[in-house]
């Protein structure tokens, strides 16, 4: 007689972000912190921790729902494949997952149920709590949107006028005045040289011979 089990979690990350990170091979890596590989398509196979986990997807419904055969390498050979359904649900800030597997081998379900919670809510939990407070780290660090004020009046520069092409003669620029010449001295004119009369100088008076 095959087990079935059915477990419900809350997840701190909105439905569509945990759909995608179940498909996608590095972030069911990155949570479940093992090696996975997932084709996100109906029809697409996938692995989980390391090849242990293996199947098939059979349905997806985007955001909302994710179904496929499933087992483990600790399944016997002549076990089918059970069937696992993940149903996701917004709830507060997050989603609300629930798991139901059936066809689990006989006498299994407790033990695959204690590893659902140990191996993947747990670590799920922890990793989108990471994701949150780093995104609210990068929030707060991030500069305050300045407020919107009358736009800042731009400064108009004017331009020069533009010369028609004909322009008018130029006039040509007055030629430096000379500088005037000093004013010339006055010299004192030196007084007229006057002549000198010539006198008429008188003979020398004879002098009379005295007789002896």
């Amino acid at each position: 007689m095959s087990g079935s089990l059915r477990l419900s979690a809350f997840v701190p990350a909105p439905p569509a972000v945990v759909y995608h990170a179940w498909l996608n091979g590095k972030q069911h890596a990155a949570m479940t912190g093992a090696k996975a590989t997932s084709q996100a398509w109906v029809g697409g196979k996938f692995t989980a921790w390391d090849g242990y986990i293996f199947g098939q997807h059979l349905e997806l419904v985007p955001d909302c729902r994710i179904v496929q055969s499933w087992r483990t390498t600790e399944f016997p050979e002549d076990c089918p494949d059970s069937r696992l359904q993940v149903d996701l649900a917004p709830e507060a800030d997050g989603t609300r997952l629930t798991l139901i597997q059936s066809d689990l081998p006989a006498g299994e379900a407790e033990r695959y149920q204690v590893g659902w919670q140990q191996f993947y809510f747990e670590p799920i939990k922890r990793y989108f709590e990471r994701l949150r407070l780093k995104s609210s780290t990068v929030r707060a660090r991030q500069p305050a949107a300045p407020r919107a004020g009358k736009p800042a009046a731009k400064r108009t520069v004017k331009q020069p006028a533009r010369q028609s092409r004909k322009t008018a003669a130029k006039k040509p620029a007055p030629r430096p005045k000379r500088p005037a010449k000093p004013a010339a001295r006055r010299t004192k004119s030196a007084p007229p040289k006057t002549r000198r009369k010539a006198s008429r100088q008188r003979p020398p008076a004879r002098r009379k011979r005295t007789r002896r």
